[in-house]
């Protein structure tokens, strides 16, 4: 390929790129999660909104027997047949050394669509818990459990 074809399409890959680009906002209600014999409840729920254009920074999201669990939410967005379609990926760490460890990865979970955000999410919901119910478990014996509710949006 020659140099003037490899500018060409670096530049048509940058600017069609923003095109496709797709910001988001999760609504995350953590219930419960177990780590290994200790586990930690929250009878109301711990509720996190959060908005990025695809990928969740690193959440603790809690500490069963003193060690810091944290949540990854991740959206990928495609095309079938012309139209979008989304998957949504979640994953766990814990905390040890000081480092995040990945302790499992979940999904893809398919998504037709996304709703669009209601407006005042950002101001309530962290009042309100998510609606959509997930659960995941890991290990034999089981070494790790999360139930949690988690909305995805469109912004």
């Amino acid at each position: 390929m020659s140099a003037m074809r490899r500018i060409l399409f670096l530049l048509l890959l940058v600017l069609s790129a923003p095109a496709f680009a797709q910001n988001y906002l999760f609504h995350l209600t953590v219930d419960k999660i177990s780590l290994g014999s200790d586990s930690v409840k929250f009878p109301k729920g711990k509720h996190f909104v959060l908005s990025t254009s695809g990928a969740s920074d690193t959440l603790e999201v809690g500490k069963p027997g003193g060690v810091p669990v944290a949540m990854q939410i991740k959206v990928g967005r495609y095309l079938v047949s012309k139209k979008v379609r989304y998957d949504i990926t979640y994953t766990f760490f814990k905390k040890e050394n000081g480092r995040w460890t990945k302790i499992q990865s979940y999904g893809p979970v398919p998504r037709y669509d996304l709703l669009k955000a209601p407006a005042d999410l950002e101001k309530t919901g962290n009042k309100k818990a998510a609606r959509e119910e997930y659960s995941c478990e890991w290990g034999v014996p089981k070494q790790f459990s999360a139930s949690f509710r988690l909305d995805v949006y469109r912004k």
